[in-house]
C-alpha cells in the first residue's frame, strides 16, 4: 500500500504541473479510500486499482460536465 500510495502522489504532482501549464482551475486531492467497502483487503491487488481508477475518472467526468 505504501508503494501505491508514493507512485499515485507522484502521479498526481506530474499531473497537476501539466495542468497548470494549461491555466486550468482547481486542484487534485489525495483521497485515501476505505477498500473495506469493497470487500478488499490490505495486500494490494489490481481490484484496488481499479476501484481507484474508477473513482478517479468518475470525479474527471463531472469535472468535465460543470466545466471544471
Amino acid at each position: 500500500m505504501g508503494m501505491a500510495r508514493k507512485v499515485k502522489e507522484e502521479f498526481l504532482e506530474i499531473w497537476e504541473e501539466a495542468m497548470s501549464k494549461r491555466s486550468l482551475p482547481g486542484k487534485f486531492k489525495n483521497i485515501d479510500f476505505n477498500f473495506g467497502m469493497f470487500e478488499l483487503g490490505d495486500n494490494y491487488s489490481p481490484k484496488h486499482t481499479a476501484v481507484r481508477y474508477a473513482f478517479f475518472v468518475g470525479n474527471l467526468m463531472a469535472a468535465i460536465k460543470t466545466g471544471f
